[in-house]
């Protein structure tokens, strides 16, 4: 097994809410569309179609009108062995 390296290119977005929604203030999403299945615009603060044209998520954290915090982060992962 080797580790994958960050060029791999897997990442996920860590989005911490004011308030609970749904039991929860900490969600993890493969990607920006993938927020919106769960949890809608007006707790977000904005429509998904800014998060795609404006929301740049690299190093530093983004926040949003509403005050959810939205993070990059890479995902680690080990490559299996395909049989």
């Amino acid at each position: 097994l080797r580790a994958m390296s960050k060029a791999d290119g897997d990442k996920i977005i860590l989005v911490v809410l004011p308030k609970y929604y749904n039991g929860k203030k900490y969600w993890v999403f493969g990607s920006k569309a993938a927020i919106y299945l769960h949890i809608p615009a007006e707790i977000i603060g904005m429509p998904l179609s800014t998060m795609q044209n404006v929301v740049k998520l690299n190093e530093e954290p983004f926040v949003t009108k509403a005050g959810v915090v939205l993070y990059s982060m890479p995902l680690h992962r080990t490559k299996q062995k395909r049989r």
